[in-house]
C-alpha cells in the first residue's frame, strides 16, 4: 500500500472526529448529520483496518515467495553440482576402460580365466572386470609382473578376495572358479 494512505486516512479520521464533535455540541446542526458523520468515521476505520490486513498479508506472501525463491536457487545449485559430479564420474569410467591387450612392445603373459561355477562369475584383474558364464574360458593378455585379481559369483558373492600374484613373461597363469 502506498505510504500516502497511511498518512491520509488517520488525518481524515481525525478531521471527521473533530467535525462530528463540533456538530454534536452545536444545536444548529441536526442530529442526523452527526450520526451520518459518525457512521462515515466508523466505515473509514473499517476500511483502514482492512487495508492494514491486506498489507500484512501481502508482506507475508512476499516473504514466503522470497523464501521459496531462495530454496529453488539452492536446489538448482545442488542439482548443477550433482550433474557436474555425474559428468566427471562418467568421464572417469569411460577413461578407465582399457583394451584387453597391453600396448605393443611390452613384455606380456597370459591369464587363463575359467568359470566352472553354476552361475556367472566376474573376474577383476588390475581393476578391469571380465564376466564369464558357467563353463566359459577366456584368455587375457597382461603386462608381465605383479598383478591383482579377485573373483565374484552372482549367487555366492566374493569367492576370492583381492590377492597379488606375479605373471611371468610368455607364461600362462590360470584362475579357475570351482564349485
Amino acid at each position: 500500500m502506498p505510504c500516502s494512505w497511511k498518512i491520509l486516512v488517520p488525518a481524515v479520521l481525525t478531521a471527521l472526529a473533530a467535525v462530528s464533535a463540533a456538530r454534536a455540541d452545536n444545536p444548529e446542526f441536526p442530529k442526523s448529520d452527526s450520526d451520518k458523520l459518525t457512521e462515515i468515521l466508523r466505515q473509514m476505520r473499517n476500511v483502514q483496518e482492512r487495508l492494514d490486513r491486506v498489507e500484512a498479508n501481502q508482506n507475508l506472501q512476499i516473504h514466503g515467495m522470497q523464501d521459496d525463491i531462495a530454496r529453488l536457487r539452492d536446489d538448482l545449485a545442488r542439482l548443477r553440482e550433482q550433474l557436474a559430479r555425474i559428468d566427471q564420474a562418467q568421464t572417469r569410467i569411460s577413461a578407465s576402460i582399457n583394451p584387453d591387450r597391453p600396448p605393443a612392445g611390452l613384455v606380456t603373459g597370459t591369464i587363463r580365466l575359467e568359470n566352472r561355477w553354476a552361475s556367472p562369475a566376474t573376474f577383476v584383474i588390475n581393476g578391469r572386470s571380465y564376466r564369464l558364464m558357467p563353463g566359459d574360458i577366456r584368455a587375457v593378455t597382461e603386462t608381465a609382473g605383479k598383478f591383482t585379481y579377485e573373483v565374484h559369483t552372482d549367487d555366492f558373492g566374493m569367492i576370492q578376495r583381492p590377492v597379488d600374484r606375479f605373471l611371468e613373461p610368455t607364461r600362462t597363469f590360470p584362475i579357475t572358479v570351482n564349485p
